[in-house]
């Protein structure tokens, strides 16, 4: 039995290196900012949530960030970390010698202060987008994306689209179904679709080797749970980039996205 999904993406993707950021007013000014820089032949991916609150006030701080290649909708890195007592937390990643033109980030930043700070918590997402000389090729992304979820025999009608950046997909809690579907370099872009009342979701992606999986999430009211999942062979479709996206996986550590103390790879 076929189920069928709308799609209605909403992300957020500004014009070359533009961020679109919004917030809530706080005693102290919290915010996430993300950045997309050329280096030589190289690019540097950034992502930083900070607050100018004494370190000490802060009881958790907390960041997610993926950065995606968007000629071929694929993941080139995926990160997210918490840490106590901190003031900021950033990520860095160094692409040498891309090959696509076309390319986005997105990052999710979380604080909670302790409870003697008035306004306790913050949460914003951004996004940024960097493009060379060609667009992104939407309709063939698209296309592949489809034939993994019909590898799976599910009908699309009744859901709809949700990802990053889009506010709606962090305020459902959806992220914590994309850390479960264990997003990895290589893979494509996971697609997350969600039913009308938010009870069910469902998200699909492959990975650099051609295997597809899609995973089945409930909403408790709090929590996402994983109630089923499964995994078939499929066929890798344009766009794809099999260099690329295979190199990622053997790639050194200093080129993989790692928890940076300094803001050097942030874009100005």
């Amino acid at each position: 039995m076929k189920k069928t999904f709308k799609k209605t993406s909403a992300f957020l993707l500004a014009s070359m290196m533009c961020v679109t950021m919004a917030g809530t007013a706080f005693a102290y000014s919290p915010s996430v900012t993300v950045g997309i820089s050329p280096s030589g032949s190289s690019l540097k991916f950034s992502a930083q949530v900070k607050t100018d609150a004494p370190a000490n006030y802060v009881d958790n701080i907390y960041l997610s960030t993926e950065s995606i290649n968007e000629d071929t909708g694929s993941v080139l890195s995926a990160w997210d970390g918490s840490k106590s007592g901190q003031k900021s937390l950033s990520s860095g990643y160094t692409l040498k010698n891309p090959i696509a033109t076309a390319y986005s980030k997105w990052a999710y930043g979380e604080i909670n202060y302790i409870s003697a700070v008035p306004d306790d918590g913050f949460s914003d997402t951004v996004s940024t987008y960097y493009q060379n000389k060609r667009s992104a090729n939407k309709s063939l992304i698209a296309k592949r994306d489809n034939s993994i979820a019909d590898s799976f025999d599910i009908d699309l009608s009744g859901f709809e689209i949700l990802n990053p950046p889009d506010k709606e997909y962090f305020a459902k809690g959806l992220l914590q179904t994309r850390k479960q579907a264990n997003v990895q370099a290589g893979d494509t872009v996971p697609v997350t679709y969600i039913n009308e009342d938010g009870s069910q979701a469902y998200v699909i992606k492959q990975d650099a080797y051609g295997t597809n999986y899609m995973f089945e999430f409930e909403n408790s009211g709090d929590d996402w749970t994983l109630i089923t999942s499964d995994q078939v062979k499929g066929k890798i479709m344009e766009p794809t980039n099999q260099a690329e996206a295979l190199s990622h996986i053997n790639e050194a550590e200093s080129e993989m996205e790692i928890d940076i103390s300094s803001s050097e790879f942030l874009a100005e």
